[in-house]
């Protein structure tokens, strides 16, 4: 290329301020014997070179330089009258070309709420992502990350690690100058438990079973010292909800705190049993949606035998599925529990030791509401609430606690409740 003067100037007096550096001869390889006396001849000769033309002048003069970050400054002519009037430079090497990388999963979508929050690519840790170059030609990958094969224009990976640095890279076959590089950030990522692909769901449920399972001192031994099994977590929760001088976990912002962090103790064992799960949730504002009707507790996948089993069993015991006769601890004498020493709430009079549901309250079905909680009543109460203090409250009450009198029931009271249960049907 033509260069401006300014830098035709540079390259010049830069390589008069240092020729034995920039200026040798042209030869086949020597030793560095050689090399040096060659430089220091070179050297003089350069010195003589320019007292002559000092002295006679001449119309222009040719310069070779050496190779330079890749690049040789070839040749360069000096006029009399003081000023750079041209300068060649050897092609640069060839110039890589960059594609571009696409990365997909199982639950890609486009448009979600809150896309143009994040900076970034986000994929999920433990799960298998498509990576993909814009060019059909073939590919080698290679990065921070397993990938199931390595050779392709498509390939599948897994990022094993949490963390906001990941590269990967992928090169040409065929031309190594061509390549691709994506850099990605990785995160544990709740989910809905009906938008999870069947293995995924299966994974969650088969760990949640198996922390019901372990306890506290087993899980310790085999999955390391940040396990909480889930007797540990109704414990932690029951200690702080039946305190005498306050509901730690729900009143005022316990709500929100509190589960928060009792959710996070969850996970973080959830994973320790199975990295590629999380702290997946049922959405019960979905059900509130799909069956508008109280036709949801029997209709709504969540109580299918394969998920959580019966929402309102025959005797009340949960007796089918992985859930069936799960059995209820023994909490004498280690804190709060119910009259019979069983981890439950001290006004629970629950006497049987297993799992139980029942959807009627004093007889009446879902305890007189039609749906869950929903979507137009959360957004109504995060609208209206004229202050945080205000919203935490319905966090607890309208949005929260009628899901669990809904499926938890109340059965088996006195003859002196039935004025009562009547009110509520008649309500």
């Amino acid at each position: 290329r033509i260069m401006s003067d300014e830098e035709e100037l540079f390259l010049f007096r830069d390589s008069l301020s240092n020729p034995s550096a920039n200026f040798e001869e042209y030869g086949e390889e020597e030793d560095k014997s050689s090399i040096g006396a060659k430089r220091k001849r070179c050297q003089y000769l350069f010195s003589v070179f320019v007292l002559l033309l000092g002295l006679f002048g001449a119309p222009a003069i040719l310069f070779r330089g050496r190779e330079q970050d890749g690049m040789l400054l070839e040749e360069y002519w000096w006029n009399q009258d003081d000023k750079p009037a041209r300068a060649k430079i050897r092609p640069d090497k060839p110039q890589v070309k960059h594609y571009s990388i696409t990365a997909a999963s199982a639950y890609e979508r486009s448009g979600s709420i809150g896309a143009d929050l994040y900076d970034g690519v986000f994929v999920p840790v433990n799960t298998p992502i498509t990576l993909t170059v814009n060019d059909a030609s073939e590919w080698e990958w290679e990065g921070d990350a397993m990938f199931e094969n390595t050779k392709g224009s498509v390939v599948k990976a897994t990022f094993v690690e949490i963390g906001n640095n990941f590269e990967i890279r992928a090169t040409s076959r065929k031309n190594k100058n061509e390549k691709a590089s994506l850099q990605v950030k990785t995160r544990v990522v709740r989910r809905e438990l009906r938008t999870l692909t069947h293995e995924d769901r299966e994974n969650y449920l088969s760990a949640l079973h198996l922390l019901y399972a372990t306890s506290q001192q087993e899980g310790l031994k085999t999955f390391g010292p940040n396990y909480k099994s889930a007797d540990y977590l109704i414990r932690e929760h029951l200690n702080g909800a039946s305190a005498k001088e306050c509901d730690h976990y729900h009143d005022d912002a316990g709500m929100m705190n509190h589960h928060i962090g009792i959710t996070w103790q969850l996970e973080n064992s959830l994973r320790l049993i199975d990295a590629s799960t999380a702290a997946h949730y049922w959405d019960y504002s979905l059900d509130a949606a799909l069956y508008p009707t109280t036709a949801w507790a029997t209709q709504t996948s969540i109580f299918k035998k394969e998920w959580f089993g019966d929402a309102s069993p025959s005797d009340k015991i949960v007796t089918n599925g992985r859930w069936g006769y799960t059995k209820i601890a023994s909490a004498r004498g280690e804190g709060y529990s119910n009259a019979y020493g069983l981890l439950r709430s001290p006004w629970n009079t629950n006497k049987i030791p297993f799992l139980m549901r029942h959807n009627r309250t004093l007889g009446v079905l879902t305890d007189a509401y039609a749906t869950p909680p929903s979507c137009d009543e959360f957004a109504r109460w995060f609208n209206s609430a004229s202050s945080l203090a205000e919203f935490n409250f319905a966090l607890n009450g309208a949005l929260h606690g009628p899901i669990h009198i809904m499926i938890g029931g109340l059965w088996s009271f006195g003859s002196r409740w039935l004025p009562v249960a009547k009110k509520i049907r008649l309500s």
